[in-house]
């Protein structure tokens, strides 16, 4: 089972390097994806942070829905990972055994994104 954290990272990684690819491939037709309105230079001299200048880019919401299950094991801190959509009963059960606990629920969350512009 994949840890929820390595999850959520692993889809955001690909998510970007997806919309990286396709922007230098339909960039060879005239084409742009996710691109950026040009933001106004800072001021010289201007204290503007990364974070007020981030706070300007466009973003999409990546949403998630995931069904995790938390396990405990007997000595060990709980857990939470993902279970794979069309996993079946037969699997979770025996992925339960040798567990002390294991109860499964539905997260819904979402994370802000602010693709790169194009190179």
């Amino acid at each position: 089972m994949m840890e929820l954290g390595d999850f959520v990272r692993d889809v955001l990684v690909q998510l970007v390097n997806g919309v990286v690819q396709a922007q230098g491939i339909v960039a060879e037709q005239g084409a742009r994806i996710a691109s950026l309105s040009p933001l106004p230079e800072p001021q010289q001299g201007s204290a503007a942070s990364l974070i007020e200048i981030m706070s300007r880019l466009p973003t999409q919401l990546v949403k998630f829905d995931v069904a995790v299950a938390v396990t405990q094991e007997p000595a060990q801190k709980a857990k939470i990972g993902v279970i794979a959509m069309g996993m079946r009963a037969a699997d979770i059960e025996n992925s339960r055994k040798g567990h002390q606990s294991e109860q499964s629920s539905r997260v819904r969350f979402s994370v802000p994104l602010a693709f790169p512009a194009p190179q």
